[in-house]
């Protein structure tokens, strides 16, 4: 995990390519919050083999699936 600000988050994240079906390996992430009038990075990180950013904390998992054109989340197992 790197980003500008030293607090960790609580979310994790599993993306999965739904044109594949596959876990979505090597997404890049980035985590932002808005302070006042600009966003700060908080934490970025890499998905792994398995489509999973776990770097980012343990608190909320968002699973993702990804197409070309369009994004949805979905109940994680």
């Amino acid at each position: 995990m790197s980003g500008e600000g030293a607090a960790r988050s609580h979310v994790t994240t599993h993306v999965l390519d739904s044109v594949t079906g596959r876990p979505a390996a090597g997404v890049t992430a980035e985590l932002d919050q808005r302070a006042d009038t600009a966003w700060v990075v908080l934490a970025t990180g890499e998905t792994d083999a398995d489509g999973r950013l776990a770097d980012l904390s343990e608190h909320y998992h968002v699973p993702l699936q990804l197409s070309p054109f369009a994004y949805s989340t979905f109940r994680g197992s």
